[in-house]
């Protein structure tokens, strides 16, 4: 899954978070705390949902965490199955069985198909969030282009004089152009940096026409409509979260409430009563075009003009106690946006990427990874890196194998304390001069080796770790110490895997098995008609053994077994 995308899934749950702390505290502070603080403390949700900001550690970045853990063995287990030839040929599935149920399609084709969807899941996220976003601003540019060409440029003196009186009282520097129309619904203000305010009509009484332009010029100096194109960037960047629509609804609803308060704090009761009936006479002013992304109006709806007339009538100067508590409600939401986090986007690792790498001798090859035991270590070795992961491993040292050969070995940096232990560079020596025997002649030769981790096992129980390894689920590291475990041992593993249907411990323990346990447990998987276990055994089988059983196969009709026998 693209990391971008990744971030913006895990601010998208951060910013939930916190929204559902909000309207549940809703109800408790609606009526204690200032409109205008209920107004701007969605700014820290929009931040949260915007800004990729996290600690070191974060609720939210745990989970992550996980969720890459989990796809990351998801891929890599069938992934490991496929490699030891797990998986049934397609032509297969055409063939009817004996005794045996019909082949189902194969998990590899699966995961393969999840794959590419998670992996392209963001290109369907950044297409829909720039369809709206570019939506969004065409309905903008639409409607202010239909509105200025209807517009008849207001030119009474008085009026523009009371209009540059009123806004030089409350802080408004720029000039404001006035204008009407008789479409528009409300009085709206338009214009990020040039205010312009257009009436249904200029022929308002004097009281009526005064808090009228007060209000718009009230949102131009707040700077509503910025905050107001913040929101519908947000919502266009989380569309696929419902609630963003949510806070859309609510901090525009906010807006009106705090920019009455704003006003109505400055007034005595009289004049709180007459811009009320503003309020109420601007939702009769009639015409039909209302838009309120593209605007600020005076009157949005009717359901809120009940909230802002009553609001109007219960307004009470805030006290001291309700300061202190806005100032602590703000400080633990700052917190709460902090330790929810965020998804840290971490460089990809060479450990994680199969990459495709030119070796010493010309050929191509892939990098690989696994895990080994080397008494008394467990050594997580990876090999054949490309030029950009091989030098992204700054820490090596220089191990001189019995054939006088010298090998430059990286480590990571979580073990790189090893480099100096004699003991842990005695045992990888040991292991790297194995394997690199046994790979002389293979297509997948030793070359460029790291270690990703080492753990000192010193003298435990190989069956209790064993044990250790098989119950936590780590695949790896009990194929590594498989091979020390006694024949007795191995079996009862092997039975277990069978019983516990654990495909992929069998998948990655066959290829460290001996030819008489590989050899009695094809002839377990053929008798008890599992399939996929037989097919990670035939890579492993002798030429002998293959034929055999092509033969019993063929004799007994069991179709999809001599089809896994003879597909190359």
């Amino acid at each position: 899954m693209n990391g971008i995308f990744k971030i913006v899934l895990s601010l998208s749950l951060s910013g939930s978070l916190l929204i559902l702390v909000l309207f549940l505290c809703k109800p408790l502070i609606r009526n204690k705390l200032s409109k205008g603080w209920q107004y701007y403390i969605w700014l820290i949700v929009i931040a949260r949902l915007l800004l990729p900001f996290t600690p070191e550690t974060s609720l939210v970045g745990i989970l992550f965490q996980e969720i890459d853990r989990t796809i990351c063995q998801s891929v890599t287990v069938p992934a490991l199955e496929q490699q030891q030839g797990a998986w049934l040929p397609p032509q297969v599935a055409d063939n009817t069985l004996r005794d045996e149920e019909p082949v189902k399609t194969t998990r590899a084709e699966g995961h393969t198909f999840l794959i590419i969807m998670v992996e392209h899941l963001w290109v369907v996220w950044l297409v829909t969030a720039l369809i709206l976003l570019t939506r969004k601003i065409t309905i903008y540019q639409g409607f202010v282009r239909y509105l200025m060409a209807g517009r008849t440029e207001v030119a009474s003196p008085e009026l523009l004089d009371r209009v540059a009186e009123i806004g030089e009282k409350n802080g408004v520097k720029r000039p404001v152009e006035l204008y009407t129309n008789g479409l528009v619904s409300s009085p709206l203000l338009l214009g990020f940096f040039r205010p312009c305010i257009v009436l249904p009509t200029a022929a308002l009484p004097e009281k009526e026409f005064e808090f009228t332009i007060l209000h718009e010029l009230i949102h131009y100096r707040r700077r509503d409509m910025f905050y107001k194109w913040l929101v519908q960037f947000t919502v266009c960047l989380h569309w696929f979260n419902p609630l963003v629509y949510a806070i859309s609804h609510e901090i525009n609803r906010a807006c009106e409430l705090a920019c009455d308060e704003a006003i109505v704090c400055k007034l005595d009761f009289p004049n709180q009563r007459a811009y009320g009936d503003t309020l109420i006479n601007a939702l009769g002013a009639g015409g039909r075009y209302r838009d309120s992304l593209a605007s600020v109006t005076l009157n949005e709806s009717k359901n809120l003009l009940k909230e802002r007339l009553e609001a109007i009538m219960k307004y009470k100067k805030r006290t001291a106690p309700a300061a202190v508590l806005m100032v602590l409600c703000t400080i633990l939401l700052c917190v709460g946006a902090s330790a929810a986090g965020a998804y840290g986007a971490a460089p990809s690792s060479p450990s994680t990427a199969p990459w495709n790498v030119m070796g010493e001798r010309g050929q191509s090859y892939t990098y690989s990874q696994a895990s080994y035991y080397e008494a008394p270590y467990l050594f997580e070795l990876g090999w054949n890196l490309n030029e950009n992961g091989y030098n992204s491993y700054p820490d090596k040292a220089k191990i001189v194998l019995s054939s006088q050969k010298e090998m430059m070995v990286s480590f990571d940096k979580s073990c790189k304390d090893f480099i100096n232990n004699d003991k842990a560079l005695s045992s990888l020596k040991k292991l790297l001069e194995t394997l690199r025997s046994q790979s002389e002649d293979s297509s997948l030769p030793l070359e460029k080796p790291f270690i990703l981790s080492v753990e000192d096992v010193g003298n435990s129980n190989l069956r209790e770790l064993a044990e250790k390894y098989y119950t936590s689920h780590t695949v790896t590291r009990f194929v590594a110490i498989f091979p020390s475990l006694d024949s007795e041992t191995q079996k009862s593993y092997c039975d277990r895997m069978f019983a516990d249907n654990e495909n992929a411990f069998f998948a990655a323990t066959v290829k460290v098995m001996d030819a008489d346990l590989i050899n009695s447990y094809a002839e377990k998987a053929y008798r008890e008609n599992k399939l996929t276990y037989f097919t990670n055994i035939v890579p492993y089988l002798t030429d002998d053994m293959k034929q055999f059983w092509i033969v019993k196969s063929s004799q007994e009709k069991r179709n999809t077994f001599q089809a896994v026998l003879t597909t190359k």
